[in-house]
């Protein structure tokens, strides 16, 4: 099989190479990719990888705030006053889980803009406010190119079956 059948067939019954964008990966898949390339800043990300991951990313920021918010109620409820203090129990796991994605975030929004034959550096369009946010919006949405294959850091004992 060739190289480029490999890297342009969303129906696999195996998982492709780390180096290759999984396309048509789900959910579990998305997300165990993007910790095992977890600084890898090189190669390819499909649309699935990227939005699963964007979708765990946020369900677990979402499961931080709502223990924050029991804590909070029940604090509240039992008679000891609320916590508002910002480095209360909440915000301290959403100061850690935040920590702890930033690194995976930026890298995989990287390998998903060399997927639609961009470079790295767009990421900084970010910077723009409002408008940087949306234009990084429209590309984590675009289709695959294939002229991103440049991007792909293909190891010299890598075998297609």
């Amino acid at each position: 099989m060739s190289y480029e059948q490999y890297s342009t067939s969303a129906q696999w019954n195996v998982e492709p190479p780390l180096w290759l964008p999984h396309y048509g990966a789900r959910f579990f898949t998305a997300v165990r990719r993007y910790w095992r390339k977890y600084a890898t800043f090189s190669g390819r990300a499909s649309r699935s990888e990227y939005w699963w991951s964007v979708l765990f990313t946020g369900l677990v920021g979402l499961v931080i705030d709502g223990v924050d918010e029991i804590v909070r109620l029940s604090m509240r409820n039992s008679g000891m006053g609320g916590f508002d203090d910002p480095s209360d129990l909440g915000a301290a796991l959403a100061w850690i889980w935040a920590a702890i994605i930033f690194i995976p975030t930026i890298s995989i929004l990287v390998r998903r803009l060399h997927d639609i034959n961009m470079s790295g550096w767009m990421i900084f369009i970010g910077l723009f406010p409002l408008i940087g946010a949306i234009v990084l919006l429209v590309f984590t949405l675009m289709r695959p190119n294939p002229a991103g294959r440049r991007f792909d850091n293909v190891p010299s004992n890598a075998t297609l079956l």
